[in-house]
C-alpha cells in the first residue's frame, strides 16, 4: 500500500505523506484520475472507511481539473462491488454530482439489489447507515467528510502534477493530456498514447502530429 500513498499525495491527499520513499513517481504514476480509481481497487473497505471520508472532498476540489471521460473509462474497470463505492462517494458531492451524475450513474453498471457491507456492526450500531451508500446497495455506517485540511494546498499540487498543471493552462482535455505525455517523452507512439489515455488513435494522432510538427 505504500506506493498508493505516495500516488495519492501527488494528486493532493496530504493525510498519506510517505516517509519512507523518497523516490520520485513516473509521470504514468501520478495520472489524477488513474491514481484514484487505483485506490479504490486495492482497497479494503470492511474496516477502513478513511479514504471513503476523502474522495468526495477531493471530487469537489479538482471537479474543475478532472478529465471526467478518462474517470468514467478508469471506473468502467473497477468490479461490481467498487462501482457501488465509487458511486457512492459521487452522491456524497454537491457541485461534482449536479454536474456529473447523469453520465456516471447512467454509463456504470453495478448489482444494487445485492446488498453488500462495509464498515463494522457497531459502527452501523452506533452511527446508522449512511443513505448515499445504501441507495446502491451497500450497508455503511454514516460517512463524515473529511476536513479540506486533510488536502495539501491545491496551488503546491496543480504546479507539481503535470496532468494538473498544462490542464490548467490547455484545457481538461485529451488534448492536453496527450501533450503532457509528448512533452515529457514519457510515450512517443500513437498507439502507446491512445492506450495508456484509453482513447482512440484517430483522437491522438491530429495532436501528436502538430506537437511533432512544431518541437
Amino acid at each position: 500500500m505504500e506506493l498508493i500513498y505516495k500516488k495519492l499525495y501527488s494528486i493532493g491527499f496530504a493525510f498519506i505523506e510517505s516517509n519512507q520513499d523518497k523516490s520520485p513517481l513516473s509521470l504514468k504514476e501520478t495520472h489524477p484520475e488513474k491514481v484514484l480509481i487505483e485506490a479504490i481497487e486495492i482497497s479494503d473497505f470492511s474496516t477502513n472507511l478513511e479514504l471513503l471520508t476523502l474522495i468526495p472532498v477531493w471530487l469537489e476540489m479538482y471537479s474543475a481539473l478532472i478529465n471526467v471521460k478518462s474517470l468514467l473509462k478508469e471506473a468502467k474497470k473497477l468490479d461490481s462491488f467498487k462501482v457501488k463505492i465509487f458511486l457512492g462517494c459521487i452522491s456524497k458531492t454537491n457541485e461534482f454530482k449536479n454536474k456529473y451524475s447523469n453520465k456516471f450513474y447512467g454509463s456504470l453498471r453495478c448489482k444494487k439489489e445485492k446488498r453488500d457491507k462495509i464498515g463494522l456492526d457497531f459502527q452501523i450500531k452506533r452511527l446508522g447507515l449512511d443513505k448515499d451508500f445504501s441507495k446502491f446497495g451497500i450497508r455503511s455506517p454514516k460517512i463524515e467528510l473529511s476536513k479540506r485540511a486533510k488536502f495539501l494546498e491545491q496551488s503546491y499540487v496543480v504546479k507539481k502534477n503535470l496532468w494538473f498543471k498544462n490542464r490548467s493552462v490547455i484545457g481538461v482535455n485529451y488534448r492536453s493530456d496527450i501533450y503532457t505525455l509528448f512533452s515529457n517523452g514519457s510515450i512517443l507512439s500513437g498507439y502507446d498514447i491512445a492506450k495508456y489515455l484509453n482513447c482512440s488513435f484517430g483522437q491522438v494522432y491530429p495532436v501528436l502530429n502538430s506537437l511533432k510538427r512544431f518541437n
